[in-house]
């Protein structure tokens, strides 16, 4: 008898705590879910140069940190963003002033585009790190870098952050983080600074091999979604939609990403999935193995 009441109780338990996970509190409102539905076309600005948060892979498929993070908000409320691709990423703010675009997937927020965007908290920080040419001195110290030519991606957020910390150093521009990484592997310019995540990624991916990075700096590439400022109900649909992304779910996506690191097996879902079914299986042969050898001790008894 006791063997039987602890196997009903495990049962209820695994069906209570099915009940529950089915019953959880909807992410949006009912206002915001009428929103989505006469709003079938909410544009998300994708700009896939910066692998590997956001970038067009050997198969020519959108792929990424962030590409992972938008199809996860995408599933948790039901809906399909509409993308919009960039290969100017000044096209892009200028579209976001405008309100020709509704989110911009990926950026990292300054006090300059606080003025037409509402950021969000970052998903995760990677150290910025000084690139040079292998043959030359390392610079680590920026209050030194002399007349020495810096090159930055025109219109990012390190180009503010340098001139603000280090008025005195001079700045060239490239269109993007590849096309910096390739004027000083020519010697056009002495260093570029950048996110080392990218900055390792890109070399490896275009066989940079005469540049490398030689110091990390005291501030990150701490980027996030932004939503334009005037529409309020999509800022609370994507801040309840990031709100609802588990830190469990979030390590995995970035642990995948910038560690290459091979989730446990028994951090995957399915892993617990076919548990709970072993499980339910199990109890649901021990019962009817309880219920065959009671019904044997009856048929005995009475012959």
């Amino acid at each position: 008898m006791m063997l039987k009441k602890i196997l009903y109780l495990l049962l209820t338990l695994l069906i209570m705590s099915g009940a529950i996970s089915c019953s959880e509190k909807p992410i949006l409102t009912t206002k915001e879910k009428l929103f989505l539905e006469k709003n079938d076309s909410i544009k998300v600005a994708v700009f896939p140069y910066y692998p590997p948060y956001q970038f067009t892979n050997d198969q020519g498929v959108m792929d990424g940190i962030f590409i992972d993070f938008l199809e996860e908000i995408e599933t948790k409320i039901n809906y399909k963003f509409k993308r919009v691709y960039y290969s100017d990423w000044n096209q892009l703010l200028n579209d976001a002033k405008t309100n020709k675009i509704d989110i911009v997937l990926e950026i990292q927020q300054t006090k300059e585009k606080e003025k037409f965007l509402t950021f969000y908290p970052p998903l995760f920080e990677s150290k910025h790190a000084i690139v040079q040419q292998k043959k030359d001195i390392p610079i680590k110290n920026f209050n030194r870098f002399g007349t020495k030519k810096l090159i930055l991606p025109y219109q990012y957020s390190i180009v503010e952050i340098i001139r603000k910390k280090y008025p005195n150093i001079t700045i060239g521009y490239g269109k993007d983080e590849l096309e910096c990484l390739q004027k000083v592997s020519l010697g056009e310019y002495d260093a570029y600074v950048g996110p080392k995540a990218v900055i390792k990624y890109l070399i490896n991916k275009n066989n940079l091999h005469n540049v490398s990075v030689n110091s990390e700096l005291n501030f990150s590439y701490s980027p996030g979604f932004a939503v334009i400022k005037e529409n309020k109900v999509l800022q609370s649909i994507i801040r309840k939609s990031l709100n609802s992304i588990s830190n469990k779910e979030k390590k995995i996506i970035i642990d995948n990403w910038l560690f290459n690191v091979v989730t446990p097996f028994y951090e995957k879902p399915f892993f617990w999935i076919w548990v709970t079914i072993a499980i339910i299986c199990l109890l649901i042969i021990i019962l009817l193995i309880n219920q065959y050898l009671k019904l044997n001790n009856v048929l005995g008894n009475s012959v």
